[in-house]
């Protein structure tokens, strides 16, 4: 089967995508722009942080990651997308997949649900 390029907007894709797969979330990474977030029914997209890019090895192992770890605590899709952005980028301003996590970084992915 060949793949063909979408059309629509990224809304309708994400809304087609949920229904055809029956998921509650759909996450569409746009890079330095952010992260588009499809949850029920509402599409909206959570801005990027910049970075001068160093590598890019690991940034999207580190954002599926940090999105999953606090959406599973906190069950707030569009907090995680913030969370899991912040710390991508973090990456990518990293050389290697798996730098330190340092400070505010560090604290922000180990914080508990409230």
């Amino acid at each position: 089967m060949f793949l063909t390029q979408p059309t629509g907007s990224l809304r309708d894709i994400c809304h087609g995508l949920a229904h055809r797969f029956d998921l509650s979330i759909v996450l569409v990474t746009l890079g330095a722009e952010g992260a588009g977030v499809y949850h029920e029914e509402d599409y909206g997209v959570v801005p990027g942080h910049r970075v001068q890019v160093v590598d890019t090895i690991g940034a999207g192992d580190a954002f599926s990651a940090a999105f999953l770890t606090d959406y599973l605590r906190h069950d707030d899709p569009v907090a995680a997308v913030k969370v899991a952005n912040r710390i991508g980028a973090y990456v990518a301003s990293k050389a290697g997949a798996l730098p330190a996590y340092e400070g505010t970084l560090s604290e922000l992915l180990q914080r508990k649900r409230s």
